[in-house]
C-alpha cells in the first residue's frame, strides 16, 4: 500500500475511536507522522515506561526523549507499508511487525522492519515498544 501524506493524514480509523485496536493504532502512526502531529499522537498512545528503538542519531529512547526527538523531526512525505502481520501475545499484549518505506521531507528515503508491542492497560491500548531496523534495499527507491 502506497500512502501520500497529504491525502491521508488525519483521516479516523475504524468505528470506536475511544479504543483503537493495536492495528488502527499502527496505522493512524503514520498519518499523524505524516501530518505533523506525531508527538501529540505519540504522547496520547506511549506507555509510561515505553522504550523505542529507532535508527541513528537516535537508538534508544526513552518516553519523553522520543516525544522531544519527534516533535523536531520532519514530517513524512510518502510511506508504504509492505507485508504486515499482527498477532496477540496473551489478553493483555499484542504485536504488529512489518517492513515500511518511508520518506520524510528534505531526508533520503529509508526501508524499515518495523515492530511494535502494545500492552493493554487502564482499559486502553498503549504502545509499550516501537522498533524500526533499516533495511538495505540498495537504491532506497519505492518497490
Amino acid at each position: 500500500m502506497v500512502t501520500q501524506a497529504e491525502t491521508n493524514a488525519g483521516k479516523p480509523v475504524g468505528d470506536n475511536t475511544a479504543d483503537p485496536s493495536p492495528t488502527e493504532i499502527e496505522f493512524e502512526q503514520w498519518r499523524a507522522l505524516s501530518a505533523g502531529t506525531g508527538a501529540e499522537f505519540y504522547d496520547g498512545v506511549l506507555a509510561d515506561d515505553a522504550v523505542l528503538a529507532v535508527p541513528s542519531p537516535h537508538s534508544s529512547l526513552s518516553r519523553q526523549i522520543a516525544l522531544n526527538a519527534v516533535a523536531g523531526a520532519p514530517p513524512i512525505e510518502t510511506y508504504q507499508i509492505l507485508e504486515f502481520h499482527e498477532r496477540p501475545l496473551g489478553p493483555d499484549g499484542y504485536i504488529v511487525f512489518y517492513e515500511m518505506y518511508q520518506k520524510r521531507v528534505g531526508l533520503d528515503g529509508i526501508y524499515a522492519a518495523i515492530s511494535t508491542v502494545y500492552i493493554r492497560r487502564d482499559n486502553r491500548w498503549q504502545m509499550q515498544y516501537h522498533q524500526q531496523t533499516p533495511i538495505n534495499r540498495g537504491s532506497g527507491e519505492q518497490r
